[in-house]
């Protein structure tokens, strides 16, 4: 297949997936928000906290002292 022949395959497949895309947001409809809102919580929050503080302790153990840096980041809560 040369390069046209490979534009072309993608531009044709663009356009079934548009409309395919279309009709399901029109059959369907958008959903918006967050996956989780419903049920997690800070309990939630708390307890992944937990594990990734007992986590980083089990590895801190075993590991060498230059590999903390890279566990604790590894281990940090996402925004923080």
């Amino acid at each position: 297949m040369d390069t046209e022949e490979i534009q072309d395959v993608q531009i044709e497949w663009n356009k079934i997936k548009n409309v395919i895309v279309e009709a399901a947001k029109e059959s369907l409809g958008e959903k918006k928000g967050k996956m989780n809102e419903g049920w997690f919580n800070e309990e939630c929050t708390a307890t992944i906290q937990e594990k990734r503080k007992i986590m980083l302790q089990r590895m801190t153990r075993s590991k060498g002292k230059g590999k903390v840096i890279l566990l604790q980041a590894r281990c940090a809560p996402e925004g923080g």
